[in-house]
């Protein structure tokens, strides 16, 4: 398992141990032997003397706290964050109504419902288009998919049918994708600037 650190701990250990790393310097007899490469690996073992140096480093950091951010991006509130956060949130409600629609609408269309099965490809359209307009990255889209998916098939007794329900649904919302883009160049544009004399 990989450890992930956020850019303020990063930032603080390095802070830290570069301060530690100046104040072994003075009293080193072979100064340049003491790498920063050293210092963190004798900060990061796992003795005590390891723990001591570590909270040595924490409390050379806190002296420098200035240097840190002291609002970290997820508690900002500007507007387009604000934009952003409702979007997610949109799209995650959607994911989560689409399985909710699995769950009272896949016996109906089991059964040859027409109308169940109308019902449950706009959904998933409308899921498919709302992930989408979703910031984030690529992978995260892919993951909104994936969940989509996972809760649809889970919520049915016939997975198989949501499968393929999902497939038509998503091959709908990129033949909406595609006439959207075209209808763009198909407008007949207005030449008359080029008859001005």
């Amino acid at each position: 398992m990989t450890m992930q650190l956020s850019i303020r701990e990063v930032s603080r250990f390095v802070i830290g141990a570069t301060l530690l790393r100046a104040q072994a310097m003075q009293h080193a007899e072979q100064a340049q032997m003491l790498t920063f490469d050293n210092v963190a690996a004798a900060i990061m073992q796992p003795t005590a003397e390891g723990a001591q140096l570590r909270q040595t480093v924490n409390a050379l950091a806190d002296g420098e706290a200035e240097w840190f951010r002291s609002t970290p991006p997820h508690v900002m509130s500007s507007e387009r964050v604000m934009q952003s956060r409702a979007s997610e949130v949109a799209a995650l409600r959607v994911v989560s109504g689409a399985a909710v629609s699995t769950a009272l609408y896949a016996r109906r269309a089991a059964s040859g419902d027409s109308a169940a099965n109308e019902h449950l490809t706009n959904v998933y359209t409308e899921a498919y288009t709302a992930i989408d307009e979703a910031p984030g990255s690529t992978n995260d889209r892919r993951a909104l998919i994936s969940n989509l998916r996972e809760q649809a098939q889970d919520m049915s007794t016939n997975p198989d049918m949501i499968r393929n329900l999902l497939s038509n649904a998503e091959k709908h919302c990129l033949a909406r994708q595609a006439e959207a883009i075209l209808s763009r160049y198909t407008k007949p544009l207005d030449r008359s600037d080029d008859f001005d004399m």
